[in-house]
Parts: C-alpha cells; sequence; structure tokens
C-alpha cells in the first residue's frame, strides 16, 4: 500500500514542480567556447575568480544564482531585501531553519528545498518564513514532527506530500492559505488544528490522510475548502468548527 501511495503523490507532486528544476553542475561548461584571446584575457580570469562560489538554480527558463552559508544555499528576493531558502545539505535530524542568512531575513522556503530528504525527523520553521514552497517537503522520509512558528501566511502545493511518518504538526494563527495537496498522502497523521487566520484550503489538501480523524477549523464555514479536501480519512473523521 506504501508504494501505491508513493506513486500516487510523486506523479501528483511532480506536476507542480516540473518547471523548478535544479541547473546541473559543470565545471567545464562552456570552456569549449573559449578562444586563446579570452584565455589571455586577465579581466576574464579574474571574474571567473570571483564567480566559482556561486551556483545557479533554474527557476521558470531562468538562471538563478544561489551562494551557499553553511549547510544552507540561498537566492535573494528581487530588492536584495530577503533570503530564500533554496537547498539544505546538512545532516542534522533535528532541523531549525535559520530566520536571518548574512544578516538578511529568510522571507521564503523555495521549490523543492528537502524533497526526498533522507534524514530530517523533526522540522522548525521561522516566523520570518512568509511562504513554504511547492514541494518543499514533500516525501520526506523520515519527518515526523513540524513546528511552524507565527508569521508564515502560505503553505504551497504538496510542501508536505507523502511524508508517511508525520504523525504531529503545529500550525500558527497567521497562516491564510493552504494550497492544493499539501498534507495528502500522509497517512499517519491523526489530526490538524488551524489558527483563526485561515482563509481557504485548496483541493486535496489531506487526500489520503488515512489516520485523520480531526480537522479544527476555527474560521467556521466562512474558510473556503476545496474539491476533495478530506478524501479518503479516517472513517471517524470529522471537521470541528
Amino acid at each position: 500500500m506504501f508504494r501505491r501511495i508513493f506513486a500516487i503523490l510523486l506523479a501528483l507532486c511532480v506536476l507542480f514542480s516540473v518547471m523548478f528544476t535544479y541547473a546541473e553542475e559543470d565545471e567545464d561548461f562552456g570552456d569549449d567556447e573559449l578562444t586563446d584571446d579570452s584565455l589571455e584575457d586577465e579581466e576574464l580570469d579574474d571574474s571567473s575568480e570571483e564567480e566559482e562560489n556561486i551556483d545557479f538554480r533554474t527557476i521558470g527558463g531562468y538562471d538563478i544564482p544561489t551562494e551557499t552559508f553553511g549547510d544552507f544555499t540561498v537566492r535573494w528576493n528581487e530588492d536584495g531585501t530577503g533570503a530564500i531558502l533554496t537547498g539544505y545539505g546538512g545532516t542534522d535530524k533535528d532541523l531549525v531553519l535559520p530566520d536571518t542568512i548574512n544578516d538578511l531575513p529568510v522571507i521564503a522556503i523555495d521549490t523543492s528545498m528537502c524533497l526526498c530528504n533522507p534524514v530530517i525527523e523533526t522540522l522548525e520553521i521561522p516566523g520570518s518564513v512568509q511562504t513554504v514552497g511547492v514541494n518543499a517537503f514533500a516525501q520526506c522520509q523520515k519527518l515526523r514532527s513540524v513546528v511552524i512558528r507565527e508569521g508564515v501566511v502560505t503553505l504551497d502545493k504538496c510542501c508536505f506530500g507523502g511524508c508517511v511518518f508525520l504523525t504531529e504538526i503545529t500550525l500558527p494563527e497567521s497562516l491564510v492559505t493552504v494550497e492544493d495537496f499539501v498534507f495528502a498522502g500522509c497517512i499517519n497523521l491523526p489530526e490538524v488544528t488551524f489558527g483563526s487566520g485561515l482563509q481557504s484550503i485548496g483541493r486535496q489538501v489531506f487526500f489520503k490522510c488515512l489516520a485523520l480523524s480531526r480537522v479544527t477549523i476555527p474560521g467556521g464555514e466562512a474558510v473556503a475548502i476545496g474539491e476533495q479536501a478530506f478524501e479518503e480519512c479516517a472513517e471517524d473523521f470529522q471537521i470541528v468548527y
């Protein structure tokens, strides 16, 4: 049964992340196009040395520069006032994301930041973050507990989809939007309590959450709920307003 659920969730998540892939790293990229003149150009050599620690991530067809700070890779928002986490290369099983990088606030978690991470067991997301991106923590193989601090506004599509060992999640009052498939396939998640700020729950958010028996929505029936949001949950499933 696990294999069927993994296959379903992977297919769903891929639909929303196919345009957000990492560019392959190639140290020899472009070498064939260098001429003798360019090799003798000291300015070109100097600029290459300056950029050798900068990687690129392809987003929507554009190469976006990223930088490494400790175990994290980041990119910057358009006006350079905030950091967006793009990757994590560490081995901590209890991961607390930073709220600042290089003295700038961490304002978002990028698409597929920790997709299929095999190590993380507990996760804390700081309140400086506004959006948790598409597939950000989807199918993390050992993730069982998540705390999202006050300040986070949006959980984007499938960001925790397929986390089959997830049993506990703490959500903030500030959360406004939960996009499609966010918890789909979290088969061991028993209960979820939203804050009073919630305005919308997308399609199939809790699809195949087989153990889910109770969801508390303080905003009541004013909260917009997408199609099949609670499809194939526990037999005794109930919504508490």
